[in-house]
Parts: structure tokens; C-alpha cells; sequence
């Protein structure tokens, strides 16, 4: 039996409606005003810096970015990669030098190496927090801030790594510390993870339906991404657990995350709704409670949170051109990308917050912008894919 004519009128017009909706989101409509013209792109004196996934602000002066392979790592396997590594910039010594931290003790061997994603620094304990697709896992690496010979040299110490069954291979993103020490929350982009070998390497059925699926969920405004809530210390592996955040919802891709400086909100961007939920973490216990939710005008990446309490973004307002590139492997030259700060207002309706785009960039020099940071009127924006950071100098 067939639809009757009412029936059809309903379908065509919650497939319109779903189109519309769609082609928002991906960017078709957005035009864009640059304004980019002192933006200059930083690369390292010595070695490869490709990607620069992340930023997160220490002490001292000293922005620290995360650099991984990121491409090469999703579509061929970790093993493919070239090296990760996190460097950093001392803005008050010289805000246009890129160096390489040193990684100390660190467990490197054949099957585990490191390609950084997000990243975050405490500056309550001196530790820094790496999501790391290792060849053989996906998780949270955890090491300790040595700032001593700042600002020619950080040395980041291993301290622990954090393991999980409901961490797939590629799926985590970012991470921040929790309450205290001892406790993170992690977010999970992919519903399913990506296979060993990488997205293009499907070697089973079910990796194939998986990433066959994986756009139409995202198109149809599927949520099957978690927050995720762990717990370390112990010296018995078996009793560091991690768990899906309680009283965190389902999300259409969990991507970016940040908490304010006195740990009371932990701040979560859902990019494929545009939108930045806001919990409030119950001192008490590990509930979360949800308290708010920022609707933005674009698709952003990382979030961080300032100490001025803005919160900073990279934008990615032709997604559409994201997208593309990631199926012609690379191919599309110039992704557009920008800044966005909201700022707390607690007139305004959305979610105490209003938006800016204080910058914007046409991708000539740096393609795809996931994150950005600020320090006075310089701001500086990473690429997961691309080699260096770009700074831009504003008025």
C-alpha cells in the first residue's frame, strides 16, 4: 500500500524542511568578510610541525599546541603518521617562535607512539592532558609541567596513561581535568571509532557498514556520542574507571571541551548542532546538571575557556568545504575559518552568552581552522591537518 496524498505532502514536507535545516549547517549560505590581512603563518626554525590541533594557555607566558598527523592518522592508521609532538609559543620572549617541548619518559615503542588530538592544561596541578590515537589505542595521556628553563624549554614528564574499553580507536577528542586531580572528562566524536589501519582501510562488514553510516547519521541529526567521566590515581590499573558522565546527555558528535577556571561549569560543543551545552559539576558528587546551552552561528571545533571567562573557538563556517576535503583526501586547497569569542552576558537568552567573530581567515595560509587563542590583541589558530600556526594581529 502506498503512501496516500496527504501522506506524501507530510514526507515531501519534512524532507524540505530537513534540507533546508541541512544546507544551514553545512554553510551554503554563509558569506563571509575577511579580515586577515596581518595574519602571518608561524612554522617551526627546525623539524615538521604538521597539525595543530589544539591550544591550551600555561603558565608563563607560554601557549602550548598540540601536533599530530591527524589526517594521515583518521584515513591510514596511526603507524602511517608522521610523529606528534607539543610545542609552544612564549608570548613574552618572542610570540612568533614555534619549540618543541620535551617529552620525558614517555613509552614509546612500535606500537605505541604519539599523535596528539586535544589537549589541556591545569594550571591548578601542572599537569597536561593529551587525547593520543597510539597505534594500538586511543586514549588520555597525562604529564607534568616542567617550567624551570622557560622560556627556551618545557619538559613534559610522563605520569600516567589513561585506558578505557569505551574509548574506540580514534573516537576520543578532547579532555579537561575535573573537580581536582585525580579526574577527567573526555569527549568521544565518533559513535564507532575509525578501524587499526584507518577510515580508509576497512577490513570486515561491520567496519564497512559503520563507515558507511557514519554521514548519514550525522545528516539525519543522529546523537550517539557520550561525555565521558574517568577517575585515576591507583596503581591498580583495574580500578581506574571511566564511565559516561553522569547526567550528560547523547550528542551528535561531542567535540571540543572546556571548564571554567573555578571548576564549577564544564562547558561541552555538539558540532554537528552547532551548539555548546553548559553543566554545572554538583561539589558534592559527580552528578552534572545541565544548565544552559549556547547556540552558535557556526560549526566550531575546540572550545577553551578564558580567564576573563570568554569562551574561545575555531570556526568552521563553510563546513560543507570540510567535509569535501575530507573525502577528496586533502585535495580542496583553501577551507575558511575563523575566531569566535561568546561572552558571558547574563541579559542575554542565549545561555548567558553573546557571540563575536572578531576574525576571520580565507584559508590561504592556513586551511580549516579548529582552534584559536588569544593573548592580548594577538590571536593565534591551529589546523588539525595543516602545517603551522597562523597569528594575526588585531586593532
Amino acid at each position: 500500500m502506498g503512501l496516500s496524498n496527504s501522506g506524501k505532502a507530510i514526507f515531501a514536507s519534512i524532507f524540505v524542511a530537513w534540507a533546508v535545516q541541512f544546507s544551514f549547517f553545512l554553510g551554503l549560505w554563509n558569506k563571509l568578510e575577511y579580515n586577515d590581512s596581518s595574519c602571518k603563518l608561524l612554522k617551526p626554525d627546525v623539524g615538521n610541525m604538521q597539525g595543530s590541533e589544539d591550544f591550551s594557555v600555561g603558565k608563563h607566558y607560554n601557549i602550548v599546541i598540540s601536533q599530530g598527523d591527524l589526517h594521515k592518522a583518521f584515513n591510514d592508521g596511526s603507524a602511517s603518521a608522521k610523529p606528534g609532538n607539543i610545542w609552544f609559543i612564549n608570548v613574552k620572549h618572542d610570540k612568533e617562535k614555534l619549540i618543541k617541548t620535551t617529552l620525558k619518559n614517555f613509552p614509546k615503542n612500535d606500537l605505541n607512539n604519539f599523535h596528539p588530538h586535544g589537549i589541556y592544561i591545569s594550571n591548578k596541578t601542572d599537569l597536561l592532558y593529551a587525547v593520543n590515537h597510539a597505534q594500538i589505542y586511543s586514549g588520555v595521556e597525562i604529564f607534568k609541567i616542567d617550567y624551570t628553563n622557560s622560556p627556551n624549554e618545557i619538559i613534559l614528564e610522563y605520569q600516567h596513561t589513561i585506558r578505557s574499553n569505551l574509548f574506540k580507536l580514534y573516537a576520543p577528542n578532547d579532555v579537561v581535568e575535573g573537580k581536582r586531580k585525580g579526574e577527567i572528562y573526555v569527549t568521544q566524536w565518533l559513535p564507532f571509532g575509525y578501524p587499526k589501519l584507518g577510515k580508509q582501510h576497512p577490513s570486515t562488514p561491520e567496519e564497512r557498514l559503520k563507515k558507511a553510516l557514519l554521514v548519514p547519521i550525522n545528516a539525519i541529526g543522529g546523537k550517539m556520542t557520550n561525555v565521558y567521566h574517568c577517575k585515576w590515581g591507583n596503581k591498580n590499573d583495574n580500578e581506574n574507571k571511566c564511565k559516561i558522565a553522569k547526567g550528560s546527555k547523547k550528542f551528535g558528535m561531542a567535540n571540543g571541551i572546556t571548564i571554567s577556571v573555578d571548576r564549577t561549569k564544564l562547558f561541552v560543543n555538539d558540532l554537528s548542532f552547532k551548539t555548546i551545552h553548559i553543566y554545572n559539576i554538583d561539589p558534592t558528587n559527580d552528578i552534572l546538571q545541565p544548565s544552559g546551552k549556547i547556540s552558535l552561528d557556526y560549526p566550531v571545533d575546540n572550545i577553551e575557556y578564558m580567564e576573563n571567562g570568554d569562551i574561545i573557538s575555531g570556526t568552521i563556517p563553510h563546513i560543507y568545504k570540510a567535509i569535501a576535503n575530507d573525502y577528496q583526501h586533502g585535495k580542496v586547497p583553501y577551507i575558511p575559518g575563523g575566531i569566535s569569542i561568546n561572552k558571558k552576558n547574563d541579559d542575554d537568552g542565549n545561555g548567558g552568552y553573546v557571540e563575536t567573530h572578531p576574525l576571520m581567515h580565507d584559508g590561504t595560509k592556513l586551511s580549516q581552522i579548529s582552534a584559536g587563542t588569544r593573548w592580548n590583541n594577538i590571536f593565534y589558530l591551529g589546523s588539525p591537518f595543516n602545517e603551522g600556526v597562523l597569528m594575526c594581529q588585531m586593532d
